[in-house]
């Protein structure tokens, strides 16, 4: 059998029945749970059984699979494997997205073994018995460590032992190798590849709750799109997050750190679709100057720009709708005929005065992405609003549906005057009603987000119309005047909770998600809208800590 058929072997053989799944298959942990001690008394936590977060297993999505890998193994070169799946879905850490077929278990696999193959240069220091005597000690030693780093919990000793005796079986021929392949075992378990929140049984009968390893495992991921740090795992090691207030405090203490927004970032950039930016095509004639460095640069610009709001003292929804702070490049600068401040080439944060530029919808990625080739698409803007922003519900498009093309007769028009003679008739008027009016006010950015003027050499009209919302509805004159009032609104602060809760807990709307988003949205109303608050309560809450058995 070839090394990576036996890698593969043991950790199908070593994890079957250990993780269980999600849903009514789930594999429910012997012995009951402690409990939790209590709720973050401002969550008021009033959630029927049937509408709580179900129990979990999902996978790793991309920079968590990679980040994990490479805190344990940094010099490891690592194939794409899921990066295509994640954009199958609106988040990526969403379980039901994920589809493992043969070509992705073979990259995984080749990504196991090339991890391994680093083993002795990644972590001598770590380990000297590595460069010394490559025993069944040492093996045991690092397998001990790097499954608890890698399987976000201590290894069973039934599991220690299996990767030891794989190493003897093979420890005579060449000791290197086999010290490799039980790296490769542990790279290609699903222990590590999967992610849980199933909870032992709790105090109220039918629930569970998450266990301490969860919940670090939780805090980790959701914040850093990483593994537990040794604070995290040591606390989880001796069951210390069982109580909300220490697992409040976590969530603080890992949000402060260098890398503690990482995880929001990529929720953020998931929610306002900046993470399809770099693959959006664009016309070469019509822009040359938006190159591959060009665009890096644009979308360093957008996740250094949320980072600095998030950072700051007023880290808001509201400001993310309407900061007119942005960090900006050399390359960004020159593509926008923005005044770049100076400095080493890296992003420099200013104050932006160009008309009608306000947070981050209006930041060239997302303009640029929800655009053409060469044309803009007030369709998918004011879709990206009024799903996103405002959870309006829209019906899907027909299958046949086209983007419309301006009319060849001569006669000049604005692309919105040919998408309102289009989406006019009875068939698209029901829909369009709820997007268009939403996106017309963007149409003072062109297809790569800089400001214009005119379209087809006439003037632009960018006025618009929040539909019945039941708060905010009724006639805008541009885009600071949409974007001020939304920005200010329960309707999306709602919404903004309800995404939140879809991504962090990985699961599609319905009446769970529902729930908690009614349990935390009056708070998110009372903190302003903190995005770092928010945080804070979703993941101490028991909404979140607290499961129940999908039905």
């Amino acid at each position: 059998m070839s090394r990576l058929g036996l890698a593969l072997t043991l950790a199908v053989t070593a994890c079957t029945g250990e993780l269980g799944t999600g849903g009514g298959g789930a594999a429910v942990p012997s012995g009951p749970g402690p409990g939790i001690p209590g709720q973050v008394p401002e969550a008021q936590d009033s959630c029927s059984d049937g509408a709580r977060l179900p129990r979990v297993v999902r996978s790793l999505n991309a920079p968590q699979y990679e980040n994990t890998i490479h805190a344990v193994l940094p010099a490891a070169t690592l194939r794409d494997v899921f990066s295509i799946s994640d954009r199958s879905g609106k988040f990526s850490t969403n379980g039901n997205i994920r589809r493992l077929d043969f070509n992705a278990v073979r990259y995984l696999m080749q990504n196991a073994e090339a991890g391994a193959s680093t083993l002795t240069s990644s972590l001598p220091a770590r380990f000297p018995c590595l460069t010394q005597t490559l025993d069944s000690a040492c093996v045991r030693q690092f397998a001990i460590e790097l499954g608890r780093e890698l399987y976000q919990e201590p290894l069973q000793p039934a599991q220690l032992e299996k990767l030891v005796a794989l190493f003897e079986q093979h420890e005579a021929s060449d000791a290197k190798a086999a010290a490799e392949l039980v790296v490769s075992a542990l790279l290609s378990s699903p222990r590590f590849l999967f992610r849980k929140e199933l909870g032992k049984p709790g105090a109220i009968a039918g629930t569970f709750d998450l266990t301490s390893h969860e919940i670090a495992s939780a805090i980790a991921f959701t914040l850093t799109d990483a593994p537990a740090d040794a604070e995290l795992r040591a606390l989880a090691d001796t069951d210390a997050l069982r109580d909300p207030t220490r697992v409040r405090n976590e969530v603080e203490r890992t949000l402060a750190k260098t890398e503690g927004l990482r995880g929001v970032k990529s929720f953020i950039d998931q929610l306002l679709r900046a993470r399809n930016f770099m693959s959006t095509e664009k016309s070469a004639e019509v822009f040359p100057s938006l190159d591959d460095v060009t665009r890096h640069a644009l979308l360093a610009d957008f996740n250094d720009t949320v980072e600095l709001i998030l950072r700051s003292a007023a880290p808001t929804l509201s400001e993310l709708l309407t900061s007119r702070n942005v960090v900006v490049r050399p390359q960004s600068s020159a593509l926008l005929g923005w005044s770049y401040p100076g400095g080493d080439g890296a992003g420099v944060p200013i104050s932006m005065t160009e008309p009608g530029r306000m947070g981050l919808l209006t930041h060239p990625v997302v303009m640029a992405t929800l655009s053409h080739q060469v044309e803009t698409n007030p369709v998918a803007r004011g879709h990206l609003v009024s799903d996103e922003i405002l959870c309006i519900t829209i019906p899907p498009p027909p299958q046949a549906v086209v983007f419309p093309e301006r009319s060849e007769d001569g006669v000049p028009r604005t692309l919105r005057q040919t998408l309102e003679a289009q989406h006019s008739i009875d068939t698209c008027a029901g829909c369009h009603a709820l997007m268009d009016p939403l996106g017309y006010p963007f149409e003072v950015f062109d297809a790569i987000g800089r400001l214009r003027t005119s379209d087809a050499g006439l003037p632009l009209d960018t006025s618009g119309t929040v539909p019945a919302t039941g708060e905010i509805d009724g006639p805008v004159a541009n885009v600071e005047e949409l974007l001020t009032r939304v920005a200010g609104s329960n309707a999306a602060r709602t919404c903004f909770v309800e995404n939140t809760v879809k991504y962090v807990a990985g699961i599609d709307k319905g009446p769970a998600s529902d729930c908690a988003r009614d349990t935390l949205a009056p708070l998110f109303h009372q903190q302003q809208g903190n995005v770092r608050e928010l945080m804070m309560t979703l993941l101490s809450s028991s909404v979140f800590l607290r499961r129940v058995e999908v039905q």
